[in-house]
């Protein structure tokens, strides 16, 4: 049951809308923008990473399940 879990997180592809409402002509916020897509790129490979990793997910999912109770 937990492979079957741990097959379908990897097979899902992240999806996100971080880009929408950005205004691309304020010169004033395009450090920000580069600093904010440097991350976003950091934290999709640590996701894409975590996803790969079977023991790291099943860490993740047994972390997450003890929050909820």
């Amino acid at each position: 049951n937990n492979e079957e879990l741990t097959s379908d997180a990897v097979d899902d592809e992240i999806m996100d809308n971080w880009t929408e409402d950005v205004n691309e002509s304020d010169v004033n916020i395009v450090y920000d923008q580069e600093i904010i897509i440097c991350l976003m790129q950091k934290c999709r490979g640590l996701i894409s990473m975590i996803k790969r990793s079977t023991i790291i997910t099943l860490f993740f999912d047994t972390e997450r399940k003890k929050t909820k109770y």
